[in-house]
């Protein structure tokens, strides 16, 4: 039904908006070894490559094998308990949090990213192009898997087969990405 995918993917937008970025705040933390960062970053990327081209194919498969719904509440479960494990295995040591006045130091540190973003235009410019890309996205990137199947993608195999290869095709092109980011360097 209409409303109960609406109520999801607002619920995932905001999921998604408190842990975009935290990896990397909590790894900045916890590893407190600056010249380490962007390696250990890289690393991430490469593995989450890896488990990404996994779970299309397991999606993939378990979608062909019963239906799309038992493939998308299997994947729903999976992820709830991929939280726990993350939320029991990684604890933060290095994190100090705000005991108080958490809404006025949230505001002040909008209000010092707003000002910086005034006073750098490069920033501002970054800003810009993301603000609309992400807003591009979000009216059409989640309906790009029907777009395509509308446009006329091959009946045989089933959609599903051929999306999964797509987005395979796509976190290789990603790792290749990768590999050539780091070419020379230690990653």
């Amino acid at each position: 039904e209409f409303p109960a995918l609406v109520a999801t993917q607002m619920l995932w937008g905001l999921g998604w908006t408190f842990t975009s970025g935290a990896e990397v705040a909590w790894l900045t933390d916890e590893l407190d070894q600056p010249e380490r960062t962007a390696s250990v970053l890289t690393a991430a990327a490469r593995a989450e490559q890896v488990g990404a081209a996994a779970g299309l194919i397991g999606f993939g498969a378990l979608a062909a094998l019963t239906t799309l719904g038992t493939a998308i509440a299997s994947s729903g479960v999976a992820m709830w308990a991929l939280g726990g494990y993350v939320a029991a295995r990684f604890a933060e040591h290095n994190f100090t949090p705000t005991r108080v006045h958490r809404l006025r130091e949230s505001a002040s540190i909008f209000r010092r990213g707003v000002g910086l973003a005034r006073r750098d235009r490069q920033i501002l410019v970054v800003f810009t192009a993301t603000l609309l890309v992400n807003g591009a996205w979000e009216g059409f990137g989640r309906l790009f898997a029907k777009h395509l199947v509308e446009l006329g993608f091959p009946e045989a195999p089933s959609p599903i087969v051929c999306l999964t290869a797509l987005g395979l095709v796509a976190l290789a092109m990603g790792a290749i990405s990768l590999r050539s980011t780091c070419a020379g360097a230690r990653c």
